[in-house]
């Protein structure tokens, strides 16, 4: 009997690069998380100029969010309110929920719950 060796493919993982922004921009960064176990959700966010240096790093608890869509709605709109709340004219808001930021940048109506609460942050 011949024993064959399998080999499992090797997991390459990318790192990610963070590329800063244009002179004169703020860039913040946005992250969220959702546990359907526990039902919480939280946001990370760090705002950096052009240069890399921190401007304001923050995590915070977040209240109503019902699934991971949610959670990442909020997470973009969170983002979004600290720029105003800085006074930010020129900011990125940069995330990994590309679904999110596609609707946020779609001009048709999206009547999901994830659109109404998003339209409400246009």
């Amino acid at each position: 009997m011949a024993h064959a060796i399998v080999s499992k493919p090797a997991i390459t993982r990318q790192t990610p690069i963070w590329r800063k922004p244009i002179v004169c921009r703020v860039k913040i960064n946005v992250e969220g998380a959702f546990s359907p176990a526990s039902g919480h959700s939280a946001v990370g966010i760090v705002a950096r100029d052009n240069n890399g240096m921190v401007l304001v790093g923050l995590t915070k608890r977040l209240e109503g969010s019902q699934n991971a869509g949610m959670a990442e709605a909020a997470t973009v709109h969170e983002g979004i309110k600290l720029a105003i709340d800085m006074g930010w004219t020129h900011a990125n808001v940069e995330g990994d929920a590309m679904d999110i930021i596609i609707k946020l940048a779609n001009l048709i109506l999206d009547l999901s719950t994830i659109g109404v609460k998003l339209e409400r942050d246009r």
